[in-house]
């Protein structure tokens, strides 16, 4: 009898840890799944944010910061080749000189503010949704390797293994657009491999240890609260219940998933 007694109540104490370790690990196995498929997953990530293609405070950052990256890569001194040809030839008189100076200074500002507008109409046309996704996945893709602590070539990544946005896809989509109208222009836009820093170094560093603790407990760390929740439940001298705490702290913590969820970035 006595030993019917020791025997039940260790196994209803076991019972307890298990259903107590499975409540406390649920939540972390939630939040490590909801970060895993919605933050270092790439795909998960360019879903999540893709919408923010028609936010006008996105299309502003991208005209000011994108404008100011091709122009400082771009040459607009060669825009029109006829002034620098003649501009090339000795003995002019000063006042050629300085006309054709004055006609090269306007064609480079025409050519700035065509670049300016051209970026601002990209933003603001259906092409841009499919441009804003490769910005995304490029931008992620070099964020997770950052994090897991490669070195990337210059140009893939920003300064001192900060994150930040690609400007690739936004200058290949540009160059093809002011090439339609304006082709010397469009000759002149280079490849460019520049990245806009927008999380710095020490922040980068700060997150490596949140994001190697994601990686680690999202395969397992789900399945295995649910596994103890159910062991806890089989052990139970009471199982009707445990099965009814269970079941509330499962809805708890559902309903607290799902806000999470639908109040996501995008």
């Amino acid at each position: 009898m006595t030993h019917q007694r020791g025997s039940s109540r260790l196994r209803s104490s076991i019972s307890a840890v298990l259903v107590i370790v499975g409540v406390l690990a649920l939540p972390l196995g939630l939040v490590a799944n909801w970060a895993q498929s919605t933050l270092v997953s790439t795909d998960g990530f360019v879903t999540t944010l893709a919408p923010l293609s028609q936010d006008p405070a996105v299309h502003e950052l991208i005209v000011q910061q994108g404008s100011k990256a091709i122009l400082d890569r771009t040459d607009l001194s060669q825009v029109d080749p006829d002034v620098q040809h003649q501009l090339s030839v000795s003995g002019l008189p000063a006042t050629i000189r300085d006309a054709l100076q004055a006609q090269l200074a306007q064609s480079i500002l025409s050519a700035q503010n065509l670049l300016t507008d051209q970026l601002t109409a990209l933003t603001n046309s259906p092409d841009f949704d499919a441009v804003w996704r490769q910005v995304l996945t490029s931008s992620h893709e070099q964020a997770i390797r950052t994090l897991d602590g490669e070195q990337l070539p210059a140009g893939k990544q920003a300064s001192n293994g900060a994150f930040g946005v690609q400007v690739a896809p936004i200058a290949a989509a540009l160059k093809t657009r002011v090439a339609a109208q304006n082709p010397i222009l469009g000759a002149l836009i280079p490849t460019i491999s520049y990245t806009v820093t927008v999380t710095p170094a020490h922040t980068v560093d700060g997150l490596r240890p949140g994001y190697r603790l994601i990686r680690v407990l999202s395969p397992w760390a789900l399945f295995a609260a649910l596994a103890c929740l159910a062991l806890g439940l089989l052990l139970a001298r009471h199982r009707a219940r445990t099965l009814v705490v269970m079941a509330v702290v499962l809805l708890i913590l559902t309903c607290l998933y799902t806000h999470l969820r639908a109040h996501a970035p995008g």
